[in-house]
């Protein structure tokens, strides 16, 4: 089960589309770690993109304005008509923001709830050890060290829609399926 919950809303009805009538072309994912964009972009022919932010290290270092070439690169990709699937670092979401004015995209994050902490932190160890890279020792270290204050940041940034996974029994696929429905990809399905 997921919530819905639309930019300056207290309570959306679950189930409700999250842009009604949008017109634009391309949509800004901004997901979790963990979350699933590698994996569902593996198995999915859809126009969907993992824009991978672990790649922007060189030698185990990130310029200190690598925020502003990723979004700046995503965002060229969503006005193609690409559903964009981002990493939700705090300097990422606010430089995404700054592209919600007249954009040809829209912006949605995807985040695990409150209650998901334990189940998650296990979810990303599991991950860690089976595939022990920088990116997910670094996904790891985050949940455990901050996910509250993550979860807590996302859901209380009013700047975009945003969907809560309530259960980890959940299929990433069919969750942008649902999103991305309203947008033209070539296919109704990304699972």
């Amino acid at each position: 089960m997921i919530d819905y919950k639309k930019p300056e809303q207290s309570v959306v009805k679950p189930g409700e589309k999250i842009m009604d009538n949008c017109q634009k072309h391309g949509l800004i994912v901004i997901g979790y770690p963990g979350i699933g964009k590698s994996t569902v972009v593996k198995s999915s022919s859809a126009k969907i993109i993992d824009f991978e932010s672990s790649l922007f290290y060189i030698d185990s270092k990130r310029q200190h304005d690598w925020y502003k070439i990723y979004a700046k690169q995503a965002t060229e990709l969503a006005k193609q008509g690409y559903m964009v699937l981002v990493s939700s670092h705090k300097e990422v979401r606010d430089e995404f923001a700054k592209y919600i004015p007249n954009s040809a995209f829209d912006i949605v994050t995807i985040a695990p709830a409150y209650h998901l902490e334990k189940e998650w932190g296990e979810k990303l160890r599991a991950r860690n050890k089976a595939n022990p890279t920088l990116k997910n020792s670094a996904a790891y270290m985050n949940v455990i060290e901050h996910y509250r204050e993550n979860i807590s940041d996302m859901a209380s940034d009013t700047r975009f829609s945003h969907i809560f996974i309530n259960s980890m029994d959940y299929r990433l696929g069919k969750i942008l399926s649902d999103v991305g429905s309203i947008f033209n990809f070539g296919r109704k399905s990304f699972i």
